[in-house]
């Protein structure tokens, strides 16, 4: 089991505000992916979570993900940011929220001699 996935994300960065409007942290994150995502990885799966914990600690969560296709695929998720007392939070939209679907998040997978070859970025919508 993965037990890093219990550990609460706003454990990992504590009253830091990020805003994917910066640049710097718009980069940072992507950086973060392309290293996260450097080895081969033998199910998507497993990559989805390197994905998941990178962009937890920026306060955004992404939802459960079904691979359909094993061999291959693209996948497309918005990223919803919701601004609530001065901090961002990510994907948590309570009634009445101001919602923003500014930036997506594109999750690339393809089998290649037994492996998984993994992409990720953030870009704008």
């Amino acid at each position: 089991g993965d037990w890093s996935s219990n550990v609460c994300s706003s454990d990992l960065v504590e009253a830091t505000k990020f805003d994917l409007k910066d640049e710097s942290t718009f980069n940072e994150i992507n950086k973060n992916l392309d290293t996260v995502l450097a080895p081969a990885f033998s199910n998507p799966g497993e990559a989805f979570n390197k994905v998941r914990k990178v962009l937890a600690m920026y306060r955004i969560e992404l939802p459960d993900q079904e691979f359909e296709d094993d061999k291959k695929g693209s996948i497309e998720i918005p990223i919803t940011q919701k601004e609530t007392s001065g901090e961002n939070y990510y994907n948590v939209t309570p009634p009445n929220a101001e919602i923003t679907k500014d930036h997506k998040l594109i999750f690339n997978y393809n089998l290649k001699s037994g492996v998984y070859e993994v992409s990720a970025v953030i870009e704008e919508i």
